[in-house]
Order: C-alpha cells, then structure tokens, then sequence
C-alpha cells in the first residue's frame, strides 16, 4: 500500500476502533438525540455507504484518471468535519436493528475497502467516480470515511 494511504488508514482505522468500542456500551435500542437510530442502525448506515464505495469502485473507471478535491467535496467534508447540521441524503437509511449483524455488515466492507487501498500505488489515482465528486481516490475516501465517522460520532456526544 502507498505509504501516504498506510497512515491514513491507520489514523482512520483508530478512530474506527474508539467509535465501535464507545458506541458497543449504549443500549442497543438508544435513538440518538438528532434522529430515531439506535446504534445498530447508525452502523447499518455507515455499512451501507461503505458498500456504496466498494459498488462504485467495481465500475469501470477511465484509466489514468485523477482524483480531485472539487468545491462539493471540500464543502461537505468540512462540514461533517465541523459537526454541521447535514441533510438527510434520502439513501442509506438504517435496515436493521441487530446490531451484530450491522458490525459485522460495517466490518466486512471495511475489509473490503483496505483491499481496495492496497491496489492502489499512486495516492492520487482515481478509485471511483462518485456521482456527487467525480473521480476520488484512497486519500479522499478515507478522508471522507472519517469525517463521516466523525460527523455520526458526533450525534451521540456525550454519551460516546
């Protein structure tokens, strides 16, 4: 793996291990303050958009393709980032309320995105082309992974 990627990663997947490790204490039915998911479904969510990616990375790309931090990208990272107030999207919406099911569903495509990560030799080479970005890459996946953990984490303070 890239060594730009490699730490990425690991500062993400840090952040991954605190977030399941905090949110596996709450009761299972809890609904978080802003909306009505229980911690099963927040990770359901994460799962599903998780398993978007790998979809989307599966699709033919163009060859030689660049990855690019256009104005969408930087808004909505930042704003996640910043704890804003973000619009429910209308995909992704909880589907279970098992949460060994939904960790294990968020686990698998974590797995599955690192294998992705690891073909790529070039940071800045094109993984996908996100229908809201265009053409991103390992660094700004994982950059939006984490801010998306971070914005989801973020709703259950202070009990995480």
């Amino acid at each position: 793996m890239n060594p730009m990627l490699q730490s990425a990663w690991n500062e993400y997947e840090k952040s991954r291990a605190e977030f399941l490790t905090k949110i596996a204490a709450l009761p299972s039915t809890e609904v978080v303050p802003s909306g009505a998911w229980t911690p099963a479904g927040l990770l359901d969510h994460l799962a599903q958009v998780d398993a978007m990616y790998l979809a989307l990375s599966n699709k033919p790309r163009a060859k030689g393709l660049k990855a690019k931090r256009g104005f969408l990208f930087k808004m909505l990272v930042g704003k996640m980032a910043a704890g804003s107030k973000m619009p429910n999207m209308g995909f992704a919406e909880p589907r279970t309320g098992d949460y060994a099911v939904a960790k294990e569903a968020f686990n698998q495509n974590q797995a599955g995105l690192f294998k992705l990560y690891q073909t790529q030799s070039e940071p800045n080479e094109a993984l996908m082309k996100h229908p809201l970005f265009g053409p991103i890459g390992g660094l700004e996946l994982i950059e939006l992974q984490t801010a998306h953990l971070a914005y989801h984490r973020r709703q259950l303070h202070p009990r995480i």
